[in-house]
């Protein structure tokens, strides 16, 4: 898992889609604002891991925004897993308030490809989505996170 640093780099974001997993409504609201205003179209967002499910048996995005804690007692890394097995290309950034220190072992077994720390400001978000938008386009710089 590699934690994001800004940096400079090139976007595709035309076409580029994010689905946001997240149960606070106001945050939510938020991260869809944030990835709109970044050129970015979100699919659709769900709070809880059956919503999140059912979105991306629909339609896949190509990255995906996933809260750690997720309504009714459902833990983000239970779906985090599920998507690493079905769909091991999608990019993953886990979205948390806790200490990521402290979550560290279970991040070892299942790995976001990136972590974003609450609260979430918007220049990090939209940057941390830029730069792995660009990744795709250029793999060295995914290699390079």
């Amino acid at each position: 898992m590699s934690a994001w640093k800004p940096g400079v780099s090139m976007t595709s974001i035309e076409g580029t889609t994010v689905c946001i997993v997240e149960d606070d409504p106001v945050l939510c609201f938020l991260m869809r604002e944030i990835c709109k205003a970044s050129g970015f179209k979100v699919l659709a967002a769900a709070s809880d891991i059956a919503g999140a499910s059912c979105m991306l048996d629909n339609r896949l995005p190509d990255i995906l925004l996933l809260d750690y804690s997720l309504d009714g007692g459902d833990d983000g890394m239970e779906l985090l897993s599920r998507i690493k097995r079905d769909y091991p290309g999608l990019a993953t950034v886990l979205v948390t308030g806790w200490d990521i220190h402290k979550l560290a072992a279970r991040l070892d077994y299942v790995a976001p490809d990136y972590h974003l720390q609450k609260p979430v400001l918007p220049r990090d978000l939209s940057c941390l989505l830029k730069e792995i938008d660009a990744a795709k386009l250029r793999p060295e710089l995914a290699e390079a996170a």
